[in-house]
């Protein structure tokens, strides 16, 4: 929360301020705003505006950019930045990252912490749309253990804009070595404790791994992310807990670390191919 008080204290103050939507965790900001101000403006993070609809140029630095929709913008610590005009907007995200995550991922990955993004715009990829999409639900949701996936997906974000965004980085330092037996033990711990509460970094711990190549050699070993690895053993968790018609479908998506919502009913529709309800009357023979 600190992170978050300390950027809504940048924002001026106008009568639409308090309408923003707001997704944080303890280093990721993303905010939807209704207007975006005139400033000048200046931050100590790392920002990327995504305008989904026409809006007023970009200033950086007394350069002018044409905003262009559907394309992330990067705007460094410490630059001076401002809009054309003051507008109320639609659909227009502004993403904020700490210094200190974007550098530290930097170095571990690029060997050094002296990034500067390439100021412009650049076509947004499906897959940081999903990424943005996932940390937003995960942050409203707020289910057990959404830490745990909000650092997860945080983190995958942050690469992902470091990979795709214009910078002065060198190309990406490539592991040589896998450590196999600390990826085992965290799917075990994963395993055991599925429904309890837990951060991503005690789990980059436990693999003895700074979290970012965490992820790295994680996905290298199971073929996903942590945060879909843990997702999976829940709903296979699920699954099993249906055959107990002493629970309810909520109280079963309960002890699995999860709250039953309509969202949480599709998914388990796309990932098994029946409704929770649909498959406990497939596998006992009888309705909810």
């Amino acid at each position: 929360m600190e992170f978050l008080v300390q950027l809504l204290n940048c924002i001026p103050q106008h009568p639409l301020k308090d309408t923003v939507e707001k997704f944080s965790s303890k280093t990721i900001a993303i905010f939807k705003p209704k207007i975006i101000f005139k400033g000048p403006l200046c931050s100590n993070n790392y920002q990327f505006v995504l305008p989904l609809h026409e809006t007023p140029a970009l200033i950086v630095e007394k350069k002018i950019f044409p905003a262009e929709k559907n394309k992330i913008f990067p705007i460094n610590p410490d630059q001076i930045h401002s809009s054309e005009d003051q507008r109320e907007v639609k659909g227009y995200y502004s993403i904020l990252i700490k210094r200190e995550m974007i550098q530290e991922m930097a170095r571990s990955a690029f060997g050094t912490a002296d990034i500067y993004f390439e100021n412009g715009f650049t076509e947004i990829s499906c897959d940081t749309w999903n990424l943005i999409n996932s940390f937003v639900h995960e942050t409203a949701s707020r289910q057990r253990g959404f830490e745990f996936m909000q650092e997860g997906i945080g983190l995958q974000l942050a690469m992902n804009l470091l990979r795709r965004i214009k910078s002065n980085l060198p190309r990406e330092k490539n592991d040589t070595v896998l450590p196999r037996d600390n990826i085992k033990k965290t799917i075990e711990f994963l395993n055991d404790c599925y429904n309890r509460e837990f951060n991503f970094k005690e789990i980059a711990r436990i693999a003895n791994l700074s979290p970012y190549h965490f992820i790295r050699v994680f996905k290298a070993e199971t073929g996903m992310t942590p945060y879909k690895y843990l997702l999976n053993i829940k709903l296979q968790r699920a699954r099993e807990k249906l055959a107990n018609r002493n629970l309810s479908i909520s109280q079963v998506f309960s002890e699995c670390g999860m709250e039953y919502n309509g969202h949480l009913a599709a998914l388990f529709k796309r990932k098994v191919g029946l409704t929770p309800s649909q498959y406990r009357k497939k596998i006992t023979g009888r309705d909810s």
